[in-house]
């Protein structure tokens, strides 16, 4: 699991020091989508598991962004 966090480590340094844009929210979502290993049970598949990483990282930063431009 170190690997794993080590690669979301990465994630989180594209954010750092950098404009959060959409280009910004996609490299992000792309690289949690590579990284994140989930793993499949009766609730959900890891492929569908994987996708919902992604997503929620995107709706997260995308509020984040939305919040900042109207202030």
């Amino acid at each position: 699991r170190l690997r794993g966090q080590a690669r979301l480590a990465e994630a989180a340094d594209l954010l750092v020091g950098q404009p959060l844009n959409h280009a910004t929210i996609g490299q992000v979502k792309d690289v949690i989508e590579a990284e994140v290993s989930p793993q499949d049970d009766f609730r959900g598949t890891a492929v569908y598991r994987r996708a919902m990483a992604g997503t929620l990282t995107h709706r997260a930063l995308m509020a984040c962004l939305e919040k900042g431009s109207r202030s």
